[in-house]
């Protein structure tokens, strides 16, 4: 399946990493602070619309 890591990237915002297998959060936080943009990250990911499946949606 093909993904935009780019585009995602952008969307997910400046304290996440996106490589091809992976999502990453920077270390620099404390577990308090991690585990809120953890929940953040998840729920961005949950409304992110990828065009493939948004055309086979759209078909509907």
């Amino acid at each position: 399946e093909s993904l935009n890591r780019f585009r995602l990237q952008r969307y997910l915002g400046e304290s996440v990493r996106v490589s091809r297998k992976a999502i990453w959060l920077l270390r620099e936080m404390s577990t308090q602070e991690w585990q809120v943009a953890l929940v953040q990250v998840l729920e961005r990911l949950e409304t992110f619309e990828r065009p493939a499946v948004k055309a086979v949606n759209d078909d509907q």
